[in-house]
């Protein structure tokens, strides 16, 4: 580690953000971002690290005529959307610890109190610690911090995976509803919160400190309720991110939660030329199939396939 490096490291570890770093020291944000993810990498214990993360964010203010379909000019749009509080938690910590952040939490509020920048910064080290990202409707939610990333000229977190609660939603089952609201009545799991309606945006743009305690509170209830959710339907999802890679060990873990403890079945998977030995996870309860085909060569080379 070069001297820079272990300065910037220094820094880092007593809570000074990378942005207050690379000022400190002069030094591109670039180039203290990829310090930040080398000191990651070497310091945290082989395990995925999953994020559950939910946001919300401000309306544009526009000036419209017409209330009713109206189509509104990018001239008359006097404010952008820009987030107001995220919530989060960490899949290797307990659910009750949700970390929840709003506008009126940083030093900026009293000065600007539609400044997202100190908030941005803060969500964009916590993604940049993930390995996998849950959220319901993450098209929506990744969409607008992205944006914000952009907006303020910050270089992309760390890559990460995502698994969006509602796509798996739509993709394996047929619920009534697939709002994070009605999905977890349907399964009968803790309930997010309510709140009064599209008042309370309002009452947050005009920097109304109450609004913003309501709003985290709303916000922080999305948490638990997305977690209930994701593992209710973990098993489900087949195309889930490989979580036994992150281990950096030999053992035969689920490919869902990471679980060792997987037991044999007397079932077989196919494909139109193989079979393989499946395992069901004692841990999630999602099937899965071994690597190794079962079928001898003369059973291969004797197999059609269709023409094409």
């Amino acid at each position: 580690m070069t001297p820079e490096q272990r300065t910037a490291a220094e820094l880092l570890s007593e809570t000074m953000s990378w942005r207050k770093v690379a000022k400190y020291l002069q030094l591109p944000k670039s180039t203290v971002s990829d310090y930040l993810r080398k000191i990651k990498k070497s310091s945290e214990g082989n395990f995925p690290k999953i994020l559950f993360i939910d946001v919300e964010v401000q309306g544009s203010l526009n000036i419209s005529f017409p209330r009713f379909k109206a189509f509104i000019s990018p001239s008359a749009v006097l404010k952008e959307p820009y987030l107001l509080t995220f919530a989060s938690n960490w899949a290797h910590e307990p659910e009750s610890k949700v970390l929840v952040k709003g506008l009126d939490d940083y030093s900026l509020f009293e000065e600007d109190y539609h400044n997202d920048i100190l908030l941005v910064e803060e969500l964009w080290e916590l993604l940049d610690k993930a390995d996998v990202v849950i959220a319901h409707n993450n098209a929506f939610d990744r969409g607008q911090i992205n944006s914000r990333f952009a907006y303020y000229g910050i270089d992309p977190p760390s890559d990460y995976k995502t698994i969006c609660t509602l796509k798996a939603l739509k993709q394996y089952f047929k619920l009534p509803a697939n709002s994070l609201d009605a999905s977890t009545k349907y399964f009968e799991l803790e309930r997010k919160l309510s709140h009064e309606g599209i008042s309370l945006w309002v009452d947050c743009f005009n920097g109304d400190t109450e609004a913003f305690y309501k709003m985290k509170e709303y916000n922080k209830g999305d948490i638990p309720t997305l977690r209930q959710l994701y593992y209710k339907i973990l098993p489900f999802i087949k195309n889930h991110p490989n979580l036994a890679v992150y281990y950096g060990d030999d053992k035969m873990r689920c490919n869902n939660c990471g679980s060792v403890d997987m037991k044999l079945t007397k079932y077989y998977a196919y494909t139109n030329l193989s079979k393989f030995h499946t395992y069901r996870c004692c841990g999630c309860g999602a099937t899965k199939r071994t690597r190794k085909n079962l079928r001898s060569k003369s059973e291969m080379d004797s197999t059609l396939m269709n023409v094409v």
